[in-house]
């Protein structure tokens, strides 16, 4: 049930900051600081829901960036090369955090089961 909750209030959140801002690239940048709050917010606390979380709505930024912003939504070359680097930026800087307090155990993060 707060799973449910959770899923409803991402889902809100995203939809106000798309009418409120009107372009579709805030909803990745959007995304993306939530990912990254939430992995940061578990590995620092040791709890495996927050950073598996965090890793599915980081899967789900860059799915949206490499498929649609990259390819519709961005008309300027310098700014898709821009949220390129970003995106490799926050995944190197969360790659040193898993290795530093984690050893690298990213395989167990992806489960569904540590949602629940």
């Amino acid at each position: 049930l707060i799973l449910s909750y959770g899923i409803y209030l991402f889902v809100l959140t995203t939809v106000y900051i798309f009418f409120l801002f009107t372009n579709e690239f805030i909803i990745t940048i959007y995304w993306g600081l939530i990912a990254f709050a939430l992995l940061t917010w578990g590995i620092l606390k040791s709890q495996k829901r927050w950073r598996t979380i965090g890793l599915y709505i980081l899967v789900l930024t860059v799915l949206k960036i490499l498929a649609y912003d990259v390819w519709q939504q961005l008309d300027d070359a310098v700014v898709r090369i821009l949220a390129l680097m970003l995106v490799g930026g926050l995944m190197i800087g969360i790659s040193i955090l898993y290795q530093k307090k984690l050893d690298g155990d990213l395989k167990q993060d992806f489960m569904p089961r540590n949602v629940m």
